[in-house]
């Protein structure tokens, strides 16, 4: 039985509650993306992180017993079931997973950064170059290359 569909950004924090040795796999751009993301998520990104790397790989039964003293409670409440079906995957599986929500987070931030200087691009000569760059990373990422910046 699936639980309910939920956002890129609330699967990649479900992943990392319950898998949280996956935070070692990631780059520095990776996790700066994750606590950007908008509040509650980037919050509760941030608080793993440092959970993380005060207490290292926690399961997701001692993450819930030290959450349940934040404010950050109840929006983790509502992700319940789907922690619990990700529960059920390999930490292989997870990992997959992962990488694949978390380059279709990036896709997005790129195509709103993509959209928002395409309406720029009239107004700002600058725009035009940051445009090209972006351009060529989202190209770079679907080919499964990584672009410099």
């Amino acid at each position: 039985n699936r639980p309910r569909p939920i956002s890129r950004d609330e699967q990649a924090l479900c992943i990392l509650l319950v898998h949280t040795a996956l935070l070692d796999a990631l780059s520095e751009k990776d996790l700066h993306i994750l606590r950007k993301l908008t509040a509650p998520i980037g919050q509760i990104f941030g608080w793993l992180e440092e959970q993380h790397m005060q207490h290292g790989a926690q399961t997701w039964p001692q993450l819930a017993s030290t959450l349940a003293d934040t404010a950050h409670h109840s929006s983790i409440q509502r992700l319940a079931a789907r922690i619990e079906f990700i529960g059920q995957n390999t930490l292989d599986d997870a990992a997959l997973e992962l990488q694949s929500t978390l380059n279709g987070i990036i896709d997005t931030q790129l195509t709103e950064q993509i959209e928002r200087l395409q309406q720029e691009f009239a107004h700002n000569p600058e725009a035009r170059h940051q445009l090209q760059s972006l351009l060529r990373q989202r190209a770079a990422m679907k080919s499964g290359r990584t672009a410099p910046p």
